[in-house]
């Protein structure tokens, strides 16, 4: 036991002091799983809807990308900075649903601009996209011009005044407009209010009349929830970098990690057939993943474990899946404490682990009503079986065939009331709701139902801990990036299999007894 303990420690250092490890890989960080519905109707003629997928680099991580097209064609097309995807059908009729899935993963953007900047653009052709004029940012407009002079834009050769210039004014003096519809630079100005998209163009007007590059960003705002409202900002090319600015919501030379960019440019974020009936909603829901590490840290370092996660991510073997394999010996320690330390006993010994493991997709409170369910609707099939006589398997098939019709029940519950955590209800182990319905039906056939039932409960309370230990972030990341932790495991297993004391539930059973005996041996 000692010398795994050393191994452990002895890898644990090596990695930190010659890999270049730092503690702060295992701290989980924040991502969002984002998913886009769309729902159209057709008309029987050729139909195409086209929108952007999110790219991937710079700030923001975009993995997991799912499309589901149905019957519906379904391409990727890059144009120019803007990934786009494609969703088209020659002979579209009647309703379909199209969605497009991901996970985004991004940091906060920030930059200290120095107090001047030259301008350095006017004669490079490769910027001349960003200080043109458009139908919607009319840069030589009058009344835009006579705003730049009044600013003190017109003439002036420091970059950083001119943005700080038209930043406030676009921040503070164009009002908040509760409207989202689509309002070019001049409009914004003449009403002096406007909406993310209207604000932003004035404030890039004002830029590229001045000489500074600048461009719109669209994207959307993630937080936990549905939406159907997207978001613009905008980027200013200063200093060699394309530095943001949201003036709707006061972010000057930096961009939250809550802002996801879904393309570059003065785009819509839909272009689709005309009259389809076309509606849509973005499905996001935050959740704490693993921070994502550099696989080339430490070389080619045998111990080096990150490249070999790098290896199977890239043969295509999910992350997730490898991490659910490590910290199942985790909650198998969970198991033992509650074994031999504290004396709980649980339906089969490793089986709540098992559980814990399904509750993935549903989380602790709907994994356990879907626990629950089951068992239910598993003993009382049992129970009526009981009259016919059956032999072992037959009758655990007889189970094993309600635990499937009542998984399939619940399923289609959560999809007609919209409760996404029971559309999993499906992906639960059947054998191993199976085999626990049998042996708590053995249990309450030999000990009774009160027993059985507590046996239940013990064992619902297991599977809680060994959900929150096994599905802690943290402890993922802390497995992940220093997978010798097993030897630990192992050292405390061989620690608790060597267990002689007193159980919690024996201290608790036989305490009259052992007080009594001490308040004995004190008096004599």
């Amino acid at each position: 036991m000692g010398l795994l303990c050393a191994v452990f420690l002895i890898t644990v250092i090596y990695k930190i002091m010659v890999l270049g490890y730092h503690p702060r890989m295992v701290i989980p960080v924040v991502s969002y799983q984002v998913k886009l519905d769309m729902h159209m109707e057709g008309h029987g003629k050729e139909v195409n809807i086209r929108t952007f997928i999110p790219p991937s680099g710079g700030r923001q991580e975009i993995t997991q990308l799912q499309p589901v097209s149905g019957s519906f064609h379904y391409t990727s097309e890059q144009s120019g900075n803007n990934l786009g995807a494609r969703f088209y059908k020659s002979n579209a009729k009647g309703p379909h649903s199209l969605s497009l899935s991901y996970q985004a993963k991004n940091k906060t953007l920030s930059f200290a601009l120095p107090e001047s900047l030259s301008l350095s653009f006017e004669s490079l052709p490769e910027w001349t996209p960003y200080l043109r004029e458009t139908p919607l940012i009319q840069v030589r407009h009058p009344k835009v011009l006579a705003l730049a002079k009044r600013l003190g834009i017109s003439g002036n050769k420091n970059a950083v005044t001119i943005v700080r210039q038209a930043y406030l004014y676009v921040a503070d003096s164009i009002q908040n407009a509760g409207f989202s519809s689509r309002t070019s630079a001049l409009l914004a100005l003449q009403l002096g209010e406007a909406s993310c998209n209207g604000k932003s163009r004035l404030m890039v007007a004002l830029l590229r009349h001045a000489g500074i590059p600048a461009r719109l960003v669209g994207g959307l705002i993630m937080e936990s929830g549905s939406k159907t409202t997207t978001h613009q900002w905008l980027e200013a090319r200063l200093g060699g970098n394309w530095v943001p600015f949201c003036p709707l919501n006061h972010h000057y030379a930096e961009i939250p990690d809550r802002y996801l960019t879904l393309y570059y440019g003065d785009e819509a974020m839909f272009t689709r057939t005309a009259n389809i009936n076309f509606t849509y909603r973005y499905e996001m829901k935050k959740k704490m993943t693993a921070r994502t590490q550099q696989a080339n840290r430490g070389g080619v370092s045998w111990l080096n474990v990150l490249n070999l996660w790098e290896m199977f991510r890239q043969a295509g073997i999910p992350l997730d899946l490898l991490k659910v394999l490590l910290m199942i010996p985790l909650g198998a320690v969970v198991i033992i404490i509650f074994r031999n330390v504290i004396g709980i006993h649980t339906y089969g010994t490793f089986l709540p682990v098992l559980i814990a493991t399904s509750y993935r997709e549903t989380g602790l409170f709907w994994g356990h009503f879907i626990f629950v369910a089951v068992i239910i609707t598993g003993f009382a099939v049992r129970f009526l079986l009981e009259r016919f006589r059956l032999l072992h398997s037959p009758k655990l098939t007889i189970i094993l065939v309600s635990v499937i019709v009542a998984l399939l029940f619940i399923t289609v519950i959560g999809i007609l009331t919209g409760n996404k955590n029971l559309f999993a209800a499906s992906m639960f182990p059947l054998a191993i709701m199976a085999i626990t319905i049998e042996r708590f039906s053995i249990v309450a056939e030999s000990d009774g139902f009160k027993k059985a039932f507590i046996i239940f409960l013990w064992t619902l309370a297991v599977v809680t801990f060994c959900y929150i230990s096994m599905l802690s972030v943290l402890l993922q990341s802390v497995i992940m990036a220093f997978p010798e932790t097993l030897l630990l495991i192992i050292a405390v297993s061989i620690y608790l299999g060597s267990w002689n004391n007193l159980r919690l539930s024996e201290f608790i059973r036989f305490r009259k007894l052992i007080f009594e005996t001490a308040e004995g041996a004190g008096k004599r």
